[in-house]
């Protein structure tokens, strides 16, 4: 969002999350200012996975002057299985200043092809389209979604289990005593306790990639036996780092 926000020449206000990796919607209210254009909010969150309650966004969205665009970045929405988790697609058809945005790169694992959507009033989609490139779809990336949207099944398949898999990989976690965020999606942002570039790197040099961010590392969850293997991984890159 920072990139985009700046090569369209705007101001951008980061807000803090919580102690436990969760959107401060009352912190993100506080922050509006007279000059405010667009509020994001990705739910679940990348790259924590935390979420914020179908409760607690909505009374957010109805605190913000229908003035100001709120996105709501569902991109791992497909995956989240917690009872007070909720699309607000909803929302977006019905406020012209709520757009929901979603992606196939993620659940529907149709990344290579950069396919994604948004969805709103029809006003809100045309004034969204003046600044919308021409040709931004190709056809293949467009039969491909058309094929992947239509199954399903599929689709809760994988969300199954990913859900599997990721108690899995919070088992292990929990049995090593590390600190993670309650995640809703297909990874896991772990707190650590040690030098996380220096973990990163010695997890890659045994053929697991992480993604490091400052004190924290993000796991994405694999098959059972990428799981079992990337647990083992780190708990030899542990040991290697460990004083």
């Amino acid at each position: 969002y920072r990139i985009v926000a700046v090569l369209a020449g705007s101001t951008y206000v980061e807000v803090p999350l919580t102690d436990d990796w969760v959107h401060d919607l009352a912190a993100m209210g506080q922050a509006v200012r007279d000059d405010t254009t667009m509020i994001v909010v990705c739910n679940p969150n990348n790259p924590t996975g935390t979420y914020v309650s179908d409760t607690e966004l909505r009374a957010f969205v109805d605190s913000i002057d229908e003035s100001i665009l709120v996105v709501i970045d569902e991109a791992y929405a497909e995956f989240a299985s917690a009872p007070d988790f909720s699309t607000c697609v909803d929302l977006a058809l019905s406020r012209p200043n709520v757009i929901v945005s979603r992606t196939f790169s993620k659940i529907y694992g149709l990344a290579g092809l950069r396919v994604g959507y948004a969805l709103g009033m029809p006003e809100t989609l045309r004034e969204l389209r003046k600044a919308q490139p021409p040709f931004i779809v190709n056809v293949a990336a467009v039969a491909g979604a058309i094929a992947a949207i239509a199954d399903q099944h599929e689709i809760e398949q994988r969300r199954t289990t990913n859900a599997a898999q990721r108690k899995v990989l919070t088992d292990a976690l929990d049995a090593r005593g590390i600190r993670y965020a309650d995640s809703q999606t297909n990874f896991v942002y772990l707190d650590l306790d040690v030098d996380a570039p220096g973990l990163g790197e010695a997890l890659l040099h045994r053929g697991v990639i992480v993604r490091t961010l400052g004190d924290h590392i993000r796991i994405t969850v694999g098959s059972a036996q990428e799981n079992l293997r990337c647990v083992a991984a780190l708990d030899e890159a542990l040991r290697e780092i460990s004083p």
